[in-house]
């Protein structure tokens, strides 16, 4: 069952990958996908659902956290915070996924891996699509994840290492 449900996330993936890359846009109807994906993925693996709950708005609460910060950094700096709405959408709906150590990992790996690329093989002043290229890692990550036999709703895994 995971697997269809890695399938099904691959491919919304992929389409978001493409849109944004060629369109910098990002068609809003793949979000939702992408997080119902997320819940069915954790029901796959046997999250309870107050778990998942909680998890889901640790996220989502850091991510607020995070992107008042910027703002505030911004405006304070007075230039302009330059995220779009379809990053945005996408993060929140990467919240679905993980526990809340298994998304800080997820968020920051994603960053890295967004600007390596970028920095690889964008051309100078080029626009990141970067909702396109951490739906990308969000499949390598998943992928990693499962062959590795690491639970993304559990915490425990990531703990034993620190």
């Amino acid at each position: 069952m995971y697997w269809t449900i890695l399938f099904v996330t691959s491919l919304i993936a992929a389409l978001i990958f493409l849109q944004d890359l060629k369109d910098r846009a990002v068609t809003w109807f793949y979000f939702p996908v992408l997080a119902f994906m997320g819940i069915a993925a954790g029901f796959a693996e046997k999250t309870p659902l107050p778990a998942m709950a909680f998890h889901t708005l640790a996220n989502l609460g850091f991510l607020l956290l995070q992107f008042a910060l910027l703002t505030i950094y911004f405006r304070l700096r007075k230039g302009k915070l330059k995220i779009g709405w379809g990053d945005v959408l996408f993060l929140a709906a990467t919240c679905f996924y993980f526990s809340p150590a298994n998304f800080l990992l997820f968020y920051c790996l994603s960053l890295v891996f967004a600007l390596v690329l970028h920095l690889s093989f964008a051309k100078k002043n080029a626009t990141v699509p970067l909702a396109g290229l951490q739906s990308m890692f969000l499949v390598l990550f998943l992928v990693a994840c499962k062959l590795t036999d690491h639970s993304t709703g559990n915490d425990d895994w990531i703990m034993n290492y620190l």
